[in-house]
Parts: C-alpha cells; sequence; structure tokens
C-alpha cells in the first residue's frame, strides 16, 4: 500500500506523469474513504464535500484547505454554495505536457467541432497565416489539447486535506 501522507506532489509537467484508470484510482480509494471517484465528461476526479458551521467558517477552512495546497504546489477546486455547503474537486488540470515545448503534435481528425472552429477565428481574425497567428494558435491548441485527469497528486493532496484540524469550522457530520 501506498503511504499517501508521507508523499509529496510532484510537478504536472513531468512528460511521465500520465492520468490514471479507473480501476488504478480505485485500488488507492481505500486511502481517502470519505472522497468520492466522480467521472464528470470522461475525467476522473476525487470530489468531497463538507458542512461548515458558517459563511465565514468556510472562508476559513478554504484558507485551512489553501495552506495544504500550496505546501504541495497543487491546488484543488473549492466551491462555497448556500453559506455552509463546500465542495473540493482534486484532478490534475494540465497532466505531462511541458510548457517549454516549441513543437505540437495533434491530430485536426481528432478535434472537437468546437476546438476547430475555435481555431479557424483565430486564423481568420489575423486574416492571414502569418508567424504570430502561428504562434497564437499553436499556444491554444497547447492549452486545450493537454488532458487532464486524475494522478497520485490529487490522492496525495486528499489525504492530506482529510488530516486538517478542521474541528472548529465544521459541523459534527460530514456530508458525503
Amino acid at each position: 500500500m501506498v503511504d499517501l501522507l508521507g508523499k509529496k506532489c510532484v510537478p504536472c509537467n513531468m512528460k511521465e506523469l500520465r492520468p490514471m484508470t479507473e480501476e488504478a484510482a480505485n485500488t488507492l480509494m481505500p486511502q481517502v474513504p470519505e472522497w468520492s471517484l466522480v467521472n464528470e465528461g470522461g475525467i476522473l476526479k476525487l470530489q468531497k464535500t463538507y458542512k461548515v458551521k458558517t459563511f465565514l467558517k468556510g472562508l476559513e477552512f478554504f484558507q485551512l484547505v489553501a495552506g495544504v495546497a500550496e505546501a504541495e504546489g497543487h491546488h484543488p477546486d473549492l466551491h462555497l454554495s448556500n453559506w455552509n455547503n463546500v465542495q473540493i474537486d482534486l484532478w490534475t488540470h494540465v497532466v505531462g505536457t511541458s510548457g517549454t515545448s516549441n513543437y505540437l503534435s495533434f491530430d485536426v481528425s481528432s478535434m472537437t467541432p468546437c476546438k476547430l472552429t475555435m481555431v479557424l477565428l483565430i486564423i481568420e481574425e489575423h486574416k492571414a497565416i502569418c508567424f504570430e497567428s502561428i504562434l497564437i494558435v499553436t499556444e491554444w491548441l497547447r492549452f486545450v489539447s493537454t488532458q487532464g485527469g486524475l494522478t497520485e497528486n490529487d490522492f496525495i493532496l486528499a489525504a492530506k486535506i482529510g488530516r486538517l484540524d478542521a474541528h472548529h469550522v465544521l459541523r459534527r457530520s460530514v456530508a458525503k
């Protein structure tokens, strides 16, 4: 069994970092038992909801989570709704891509119509395919072509969030 609490998150731009399969994620789920594994649009995420005592305690809880996230260099999506409902979504937004690459390889046939339309609109806006428009399209494609997913980093952060001393901000029962 992997000791998640003893590990540190690795940089998300490491080429070796890849999204987990659902099977691999399920092997780590027992170590974060109060978290749920969800599939949103084909991307696996860890999700947990909390009830906080007050709106301000919700913001205080955000600060506690932010401290752990900053220390790990891995940042969750935090949501506060209806004044006392906190939801944390963990997933790695960009997995295994290097921002320093000068080359972009992509398959146009696998692009959604929306992505392809955006490429054409960017080119049209520049009225010609010039070096500047190629750079813009390349950067845009690099951004939209990266696939996020669930990585061990997400489980490490979930385990550490689970160990937070947050009893003073949370209601007694934790929502699942």
